[in-house]
């Protein structure tokens, strides 16, 4: 990456726009940015990081108070050059800030420009597309920046402890090496994975179909055989039942429905007199029915009835009660307009005096309050007179004692003023001597400093001596580890060479028996087949009829003795011990990768160890040397072991033994060793640290040591200059009695200032005094003037009060006018209300009267009404119940009737209430049956 050109404004100590134009600078070559603390250098590389990937590295959060404390937006922009084998691209990134809180900051505008001859494009213009854009045009993700372009203060020795992960990451994006890194790994790792679970998955399946040899397939054949013709019979046999089962079902069905019929039967026969009697309450009903209106509107006829005859003693009650409110209003009205006609006339007399009464006692109680005012007036006045002479005799004398205090103020001035050239030497020396007793000071913190800052040295002396132990001790275990490794390498590199040479001799010696077992069962197979062949039949392989080379005696017995041991070898040991050496050869090559793995590991360990070594360097070049002689004694001892002896089948198993046995604790002694290894890396890096921290505290503190001797030597000689000046300067002042000298010489001065403030004080207050008194003078005439005029005013308002109150007790010799007034008025307006009131209720009596006699008129009506309807219906009634059969002999001979009797109250004709009475029983009956059958 070039850098082109940088634009900032608001981040840190950059208000303004500032633009860096870095063109001239790369093109000069190696170029440096300088200038004092605090002027802005890490600025502009917090800048370049703010602009790429929206952060700072060392702000809080990334982007905590970066903004200029007296700016609102902040605006960076940056122009840089990426160079590849297809040519020069330049890129622009843009990003703007404003305050969002005191702290923190929200972005507003951000883009990534691609700038080409003539056109500008846009690639991205949001803040996290932004972001993925450089990080895929730089291949480099913020940290990566941080630790290989720009470093902060501090951050280089982080560079440089990298572990050998992290700086690999690193150098894999910085050179796109992640094809030959994570990529190839992780396609390793995928194949892998994928082989295995295809192992396991073939294993499963073979596990699943369990023995497949000819002899189980033969028996499982055989066993379907039998299961299809079982299945044959026992579906035979389900017809058959299922035929039977329909027959019984029919039949069991019919045995149900006949029997069902039985029962219906027999309930009919049991119903068949109920339903006669119901059928009997069911005429009955039927004709109680057709009674059922006559008797709802006898009922309803004899209930207006009695309803109208209340309501007509209600009215009569009624016109009655207002008949008598009627006399008795008719009496109040007339006594009311008699009482009201004799009193109103003087009363209205009365009123009238009273308020003219009243007029008169209000212009006497404002006179009154007038006298009182002035007489109120009239002593405040005098009051005002006495004080005033009192306070003029008050202020004659203040002035005369101001005037003898203001005398003894000059005498005390006069006394104590002092030289001014005396208290300003007196001054100086007071002034230089702190100065030295400051100094004196300065050279004690100084040398306490000094003090301090060798304590601190020793101490960080003493923690780099036991650094140093801790270090032979890391060193120490890292070679025990080195060793450890190296033997278990070695042991690992001779146990993959013994797997490496008894793979193909295992595998030569599998296939050697495999032949063997071929040629013996040849061997066995023509045997059988001479065995056979009968003198003068064709034989079934060459179709000769001579078979000489079977003709001996022996020939029977070999041929017996080669088909015995063919059918003892195929039936056990051969095939067994071949499928043993199969199952071998296999854990033999996964034993084999397995190490390989181990090895790997061990490998990329030790050469992190050797990385790792950098701290302790004779460790690293033993480590080194340590290396290349064990892979060479083990290249060598490759060689030597390629020509070893062949193995038949039982030494390859006894081998196979002793090697299962020998690799059998690898994982675990890799994994242990590897574990001590991540603690040692660990305690190395945290020991690089404490070093790479006490070397920095040590230049430091060795730094404040020089400079506070230099600070001691500096204030030790200026002590001694000062003082000496001093001495010279002021022979005749006391070094240890200045301090008092000139306290007593600054204190005659303040007193000296004190006086002369009296003084000065002292002369307007005698001039405020005089004016003072002349203004008390002359109040004290006008306040003498103003009584007499007030007590003249006195005397005129008291004739007038007399005149007005002999008026007053002509009018209203007795009590108060007000409320003699108030009695007066209420008296007649009660009178007046009285007689309103008795008019209202002679009126409302009236009418009430009025009102009284219509209801009882219509209550008349309505009850003769109820009569006649009671009759009709009464008549209606009886000839109802004759003719529906439910009137007796006695009631068809009685045909008059009473409604009066009824209505009041007396007892109706027995032959009419038993009629009524059957009929409504016979109704009712009918109800209960229907509701019972619904």
């Amino acid at each position: 990456m070039r850098p082109i050109q940088l634009q900032i404004s608001g981040l840190q100590s950059y208000r303004e726009l500032q633009t860096i134009e870095f063109g001239q600078l790369v093109d000069a070559g190696v170029f440096g940015i300088f200038g004092p603390t605090g002027s802005g250098k890490s600025s502009i590389l917090d800048a370049i990081t703010l602009s790429l990937y929206g952060k700072v590295e060392r702000a809080s959060g990334g982007t905590q108070a970066i903004m200029n404390q007296a700016e609102q937006t902040l605006f960076v922009s940056f122009t840089f050059e990426l160079t590849n084998a297809a040519g020069t691209e330049r890129y622009r990134v843009e990003r703007q800030f404003k305050r969002g809180t005191e702290q923190s900051i929200n972005g507003t505008i951000t883009r990534l420009l691609h700038l080409r001859d003539n056109e500008t494009i846009v690639l991205a213009d949001k803040a996290g597309e932004v972001n993925q854009q450089v990080y895929h045009i730089l291949g480099l993700s913020m940290q990566d920046f941080t630790r290989a372009v720009v470093l902060p203060q501090g951050k280089f020795a982080e560079f440089l402890t990298l572990t050998g992960k992290d700086r690999r990451q690193m150098l894999q994006r910085l050179f796109h090496l992640e094809r030959y890194g994570d990529h190839l790994s992780a396609k390793v790792s995928s194949c892998v994975k994928e082989t295995d679970s295809t192992i396991k998955q073939l294993a499963a399946e073979q596990q699943g179909l369990g023995d497949a040899s000819n002899q189980a397939l033969e028996e499982a054949q055989a066993r379907l055989v039998e299961a299809e013709q079982e299945a044959v019979r026992s579906r035979n046999y389900l017809q058959q039942t299922e035929i039977l089962y329909e027959e019984h079902k029919q039949v069991f069905q019919w045995q149900s429905e006949q029997a069902s019929l039985a029962n219906e039967v027999l309930k009919q026969q049991e119903q068949e007199q109920s339903i006669r009697e119901k059928e009997q309450l069911l005429q009955q009903a039927e004709q109680a029915e057709k009674v059922v209106p006559y008797l709802q509107q006898f009922a309803v006829a004899s209930k207006e009835l009695l309803t109208g005859q209340d309501q007509l003693d209600a009215a009569l009650h009624s016109q009655r009660t207002a008949e008598t409110t009627y006399q008795q209003a008719t009496l109040t009205y007339d006594h009311a307009q008699q009482e009201l006609a004799s009193q109103e006339g003087p009363l209205l007399l009365r009123v009238d005096q009273l308020q003219q009464a009243l007029v008169i006692q209000q212009e006497l109680n404002q006179v009154q309050a007038q006298i009182e005012a002035a007489q109120r007036q009239e002593g405040e006045a005098k009051s005002h007179f006495t004080a005033l002479q009192t306070e003029l005799a008050k202020n004659l004398e203040t002035k005369q004692k101001a005037i003898l205090k203001q005398a003894e103020l000059k005498e005390q001035l006069a006394l104590i003023e002092t030289n001014a050239v005396a208290r300003q030497l007196t001054q100086a020396a007071s002034q230089e001597k702190q100065v030295i007793m400051q100094l004196k000071t300065q050279e004690q913190e100084a040398s306490q400093n000094q003090k301090e800052k060798e304590a601190l040295y020793k101490d960080l002396e003493q923690n780099h001596v036991q650094l140093v132990s801790k270090q032979k001790v890391l060193q120490q275990r890292l070679s025990m580890w080195q060793q450890q490794s190296q033997a278990l390498s070695d042991s690992l590199l001779v146990q993959r060479e013994n797997l490496t040479r008894f793979i193909p001799f295992m595998q030569a010696n599998i296939d050697e028996q495999k032949m063997r077992w071929k040629t013996l069962e040849r061997h066995a197979l023509a045997a059988s087949l001479a065995h056979g062949l009968l003198e003068g039949e064709p034989c079934p392989v060459c179709g000769a009829t001579e078979h000489p080379l079977f003709k001996q005696p022996n020939d029977s017995r070999s041929a017996e003795a080669v088909i015995g041991h063919s059918e003892t070898a195929t039936t056990g040991s051969i095939e067994e011990l071949l499928q043993h050496g199969e199952e071998i050869l296999q854990k033999a090559k996964e034993r084999q990768y397995a190490h390989q793995q181990l090895q790997r590991r061990m490998a990329s360990s030790y050469q992190q160890a050797i990385e790792m070594s950098v701290f302790f360097p004779a460790q690293q070049r033993d480590a080194t040397e340590q290396l290349n002689k064990g892979l060479y004694e083990a290249a060598v001892t490759q060689e030597e072991k390629k020509g070893s002896a062949e193995l038949n089948m039982d030494a390859a198993l006894q081998t196979w033994r002793a090697l299962e046995e020998a690799t059998g604790s690898c994982h675990s002694d890799v994994d242990h060793l590897e574990q001590d290894f991540h603690m040692i890396q660990k305690d190395c890096t945290g020991l690089e640290q404490q070093f790479v921290q006490v070397r920095t505290q040590q230049q430091t503190a060795a730094d404040l040591l020089a400079e506070a001797n230099r600070r001691l030597v500096a204030v030790t000689t200026t002590l001694t200059e000062q003082t000496q000046q001093w001495r010279e300067r002021f022979i005749e002042l006391s070094w240890d009695t200045i301090e008092q000298q000139l306290e007593q010489l600054l204190a005659n001065e303040r007193l000296a200032d004190e006086l002369r403030g009296r003084i000065e004080k002292s002369i307007p207050f005698l001039d405020g005094l005089a004016a003072k008194m002349e203004e008390l003078q002359r109040a004290a005439m006008e306040q003498d003037r103003a009584a007499l005029q007030l007590h003249e005013r006195l005397q005129g308002l008291a004739q007038f009060a007399a005149d007005k109150s002999r008026q007053l007790a002509l009018r209203a010799p007795v009590g108060d006018v007000p409320q003699l007034m108030a009695e007066a008025t209420a008296t007649l307006e009660r009178l007046r209300l009285l007689a309103q009131q008795a008019k209202h209720a002679h009126a409302a009596a009236l009418a009430e009267q009025f009102a009284a006699t219509q209801r009882y008129s219509a209550a008349a009506e309505a009850a003769a009404a109820a009569t006649r309807q009671l009759a009709h219906t009464e008549r209606a009634l009886h000839g109802a119940l004759e003719e529906n059969g439910f009137a007796s002999r006695e009631a068809r001979k009685q045909r008059r009737w009473r409604p009066s009797s009824a209505v009041c109250g007396r007892s109706s004709r027995p032959s009419t209430a038993s009629a009524i009475k059957r009929c409504a029983r016979s109704w009712r009956s009918w109800r209960r049956s229907c509701k019972a059958a619904c």
